[in-house]
């Protein structure tokens, strides 16, 4: 019998672009696993391997055990399956909880059916991780229970929009009972996401663990004081990552006389990029600003190792723990964020 078996259930990774913070965890996931099966739930059929991962990992997708005829049948059995004094009480509320369940259980046959070769009774101990505590939870339980192993797991990480219900689509969270009793461990990112868990889902204290994100190990920098003021931000461009108001702080600068260069990497789209583009042309302070777009994990490290960089700024009116600001800080980078979610747990004042 072999040793542990991890099935790690993400949204996208490790294709396209997104979740790249499990880039700096998957080599710890693999130093203490037989094997790893990674599969991408919330998107079926993915375009194109983008990311390396450990001889231990082997990557699978749902595409082609996933059907839009499937999807419909299990939506429509799960309406009977949502309890009729939510219909009563809220009728949106009722519709994210069925549309949650069915869209759920169809993605839980299309990961059954992608795993139905392995023998899960060669291992010692089965893990089904969830990266996030939200469609991904519900298959990690339901295959929890359908395989029938002796020592299978089903666990969760917890973020923020899988985790506070005013960030979640309609401002509501569906299956929260179902999903904080059926997890054998929750890993919130943050304490204050323990407390949420605790507080507001009446989660088992016993089972809420706070587990911080990984980011990659990097060599110590010794950086000295450069001439001028380079400010570097690394997020989406998301009305939540408030990048208008760090224009106008950079405006606002530049109009006292500050010697500054602003630098932000990321964009959600071409039109977000677009619009901040104009934004900071509005402003008067093009000169004063690199908006680089979209980088790879690698490359976004690599710039956050330049000699000339003063500082790392974060807007944002809602984090979970952001990963950028853990790798700047690694990365021997003054930081300068709003104390909102668990930023405050990374950062010391002063």
């Amino acid at each position: 019998m072999s040793g542990r078996l991890i099935v790690l259930l993400t949204s996208i990774y490790p294709f396209d672009s997104g979740e790249e913070f499990i880039e700096g965890e998957i080599e710890y996931l693999a130093a203490g696993a037989e094997k790893i099966i990674v599969i991408p739930v919330h998107t079926p059929c993915p375009n194109e391997l983008t990311r390396h991962v450990p001889e231990n990992v082997e990557v699978r997708t749902i595409c082609g055990h996933y059907g839009l005829a499937k999807k419909a049948t299990t939506a429509a059995s799960s309406i009977l399956r949502s309890p009729l004094s939510l219909l009563a009480r809220s009728p949106k509320k009722y519709l994210i909880e069925s549309r949650f369940l069915g869209s759920a259980r169809a993605r839980f046959e299309g990961v059954r059916n992608a795993l139905k070769d392995v023998n899960f009774d060669e291992y010692e101990s089965v893990v089904f991780y969830s990266y996030w505590l939200f469609k991904t939870a519900a298959v990690a339980v339901w295959m929890r229970d359908s395989i029938n192993h002796p020592h299978a797991r089903a666990v969760s990480r917890a973020h923020r929009a899988d985790l506070y219900a005013e960030h979640a689509w309609g401002g509501y969270l569906p299956a929260r009972r179902f999903l904080v009793e059926s997890l054998d461990a929750i890993y919130p990112i943050s304490e204050d996401g323990r407390r949420t868990l605790i507080e507001e889902d009446s989660a088992d204290p016993e089972k809420v663990e706070v587990h911080r994100l990984a980011s990659k190990y990097v060599e110590k920098l010794e950086r000295t004081r450069p001439d001028h003021t380079h400010i570097v931000s690394v997020s989406s461009i998301l009305p939540v990552k408030r990048l208008d108001l760090a224009a106008d702080a950079v405006a606002e600068a530049v109009a006292r006389g500050v010697d500054l260069k602003w630098t932000h990497i990321g964009d959600s789209g071409a039109e977000s990029l677009q619009a901040l583009k104009g934004r900071v042309e509005e402003l008067g302070i093009s000169d004063h600003v690199d908006l680089k777009g979209r980088l790879t994990n690698d490359q976004t490290m690599q710039f956050l190792r330049s000699p000339d960089i003063t500082a790392f700024m974060n807007t944002s009116s809602s984090e979970g723990v952001p990963v950028s600001i853990m790798e700047a800080i690694g990365n021997s980078l003054p930081v300068l964020c709003t104390n909102v979610g668990g930023s405050g747990e990374l950062i010391r004042d002063g």
